[in-house]
């Protein structure tokens, strides 16, 4: 036991080399000026767990105490998550602007549900499809079409800072032909929630027969992901 110290500091310099995020991701964090504060009542109704998700170590569950694993896995394996109401609100309001009705607080908080880590990877899709069923019997409204095509593109929860997987199926409204999740900037892009690789299937967005280029973008964010927790819609100005 006399030993325990010095495996545990040698453990934490090994993975903090390896885990160090790159200066473009410390960039855009330093810049950012909004987080989430989504709270577990956020997430209880959707099967997610709050906090970090923990995930073995094998190289050091040999020679490190129980709570020195759960501190090295805490740093490996993080919760990204977001407040999923505040990114369904700006389509639930201007549903409302529009006429919508209690529909629109229905298919908003459907909606909501689709962006944490349990939902099936095409009810995001289905939910965006919902949001222009509605909008088209409402004159066709614009913005609504329009926010819910962004809404189809907002990254998703993640329990392990892994990628999310993709829709294998084509929308049903022509509006969201060719458009699928960002991912958030903190994710590991090569290495898929399920652990898949990337190639496997659910790992290329549905239609392209390629890895995307750069990995974790989207149409509306094309450089790239986005930094964690925040909304798509933040970042545009016209899509």
């Amino acid at each position: 036991m006399a030993k325990l110290p010095t495996l545990l500091v040698l453990a934490l310099v090994a993975l903090t080399a390896n885990a160090a995020p790159s200066g473009k991701h410390v960039s855009a964090q330093a810049k950012s000026t909004q987080r989430s504060t989504q709270t577990c009542s956020n997430e209880a109704n959707g099967g997610e767990h709050c906090g970090d998700i923990l995930s073995a170590s094998p190289a050091a569950s040999t020679s490190i105490s129980g709570f020195a694993r759960r501190a090295i896995r805490s740093r490996v394996m993080k919760r990204v998550g977001q407040d999923t109401a505040a990114v369904v609100a700006p389509w639930e309001a201007a549903c409302v602007k529009a006429g919508g009705g209690d529909e629109c607080n229905a298919i908003a908080s459907a909606a909501a549900r689709t962006l944490l880590a349990a939902a099936n990877p095409c009810a995001q899709q289905d939910s965006a499809d919902a949001m222009v069923d509605l909008a088209n019997t409402l004159s066709n409204d614009a913005e609504m079409i329009r926010l819910a095509r962004i809404f189809a593109q907002q990254p998703r929860n993640t329990p392990t800072s892994q990628a999310v997987s993709y829709c294998q199926k084509a929308p049903k409204n022509a509006e969201l032909a060719g458009l699928f999740q960002c991912q958030f900037q903190s994710v590991d892009e090569t290495n898929f929630v399920g652990g898949l690789t990337v190639g496997s299937p659910g790992t290329i967005p549905f239609g392209q027969d390629a890895p995307l280029s750069p990995p974790g973008s989207c149409a509306a964010s094309p450089e790239g992901p986005i930094p964690d927790g925040f909304q798509l819609l933040d970042f545009l100005q016209e899509f």
